[in-house]
């Protein structure tokens, strides 16, 4: 069987696999994402992004791109779980803004290299290489990678349930 090496892999084209992968570059650190979508697709609006998540975006060279098509925010509204009350919480000294998804994902997308991003596709398996000790991952279309390292970024879906 003929694997493809990579030197990192992450699991998830999300917001966080794509922020990762950005990181990873800004590093000369090559890796790949695996997205199961066949096309960027934001889950819900909007996001607030607050003063550790500014910094992160700082850090990943795009904050400043991204605060011109951001909303400020006065605060944050907390509802208990039983909706019988609620709190405004305000910013104070840190900064939080209201950002698009569609937008965040699209600015990390277009840093990265072309090629980065794989869509369509699907973990099917995943096995630990007995020599070298690297995960060996099984793709839905019957590609065969040999990763240094993987990453999930998926949080709504464990890498667990795909080992053999």
């Amino acid at each position: 069987m003929r694997f493809h090496l990579a030197r990192a892999e992450i699991a998830g084209g999300g917001i966080c696999g794509l922020a990762t992968a950005l990181a990873l570059h800004r590093k000369g650190i090559g890796c790949t994402v695996l997205r199961r979508s066949d096309a960027l697709r934001e889950t819900g609006a909007a996001i607030g992004i607050q003063t550790n998540g500014w910094r992160a975006l700082n850090h990943l060279g795009i904050g400043s791109k991204l605060r011109q098509t951001s909303v400020p925010l006065l605060g944050f509204r907390e509802v208990s779980p039983t909706n019988i009350s609620s709190k405004l919480n305000p910013i104070g000294d840190g900064e939080g803004r209201c950002q698009k998804r569609s937008v965040l994902l699209e600015t990390l997308s277009n840093e990265l290299p072309a090629g980065t991003i794989y869509f369509g596709c699907r973990i099917v398996a995943i096995e630990m290489d007995a020599n070298t000790k690297y995960p060996v991952l099984y793709l839905n279309y019957g590609r065969v990678i040999k990763a240094k390292e993987l990453s999930k970024a998926n949080y709504t879906r464990g890498l667990d349930l795909y080992f053999h």
